[in-house]
């Protein structure tokens, strides 16, 4: 690698450091995944791995951009507060007051009379969002996978 090739990658080394800092300044960034239990807030970001896909909370929207052009969107009845994977695997949206206001539509498996929960939401580098359940078995896509 050459000089210039070498303060090339510094730049966008430090510039990539102050993207993250920027915007963890006001919410999280989730790489790849969010496992159960998490609350996904209206400031957070979830990033595919290579970088290219988002997904965000906007208002009454959940959104899923390539390169800051939406591609998929989901809209609810009231402005969302956080995300959540319940305890019966479902990816849900809540209000303010912790009123539960949308449900992905997709039940949890039911096996020998219990639920078994779907433990994590991907945001894959196809940028197709999926819930998998434990067994890693996708319980639901956004079907965006032709968005690469």
């Amino acid at each position: 690698m050459n000089t210039k090739q070498k303060l090339a990658m510094a730049v966008i080394t430090i510039c990539l450091i102050l993207i993250i800092v920027a915007v963890t300044a006001t919410g999280k960034i989730y790489i790849d995944k969010l496992d159960a239990g998490i609350k996904f807030r209206k400031n957070d970001k979830l990033v595919s791995k290579d970088g290219r896909f988002e997904m965000s909370i906007d208002g009454t929207d959940i959104v899923l951009s390539k390169l800051d052009i939406q591609i998929w969107k989901v809209t609810t009845v009231e402005n969302i507060h956080y995300l959540m994977i319940q305890p019966t695997g479902q990816l849900s949206a809540f209000n303010s007051n912790n009123k539960l206001i949308w449900t992905l539509p997709v039940l949890a498996k039911y096996v020998n009379h219990k639920w078994v929960p779907n433990s994590k939401f991907y945001l894959q580098t196809d940028g197709n969002l999926v819930l998998y359940t434990p067994e890693n078995i996708s319980a639901w896509s956004s079907g965006t996978y032709t968005f690469r």
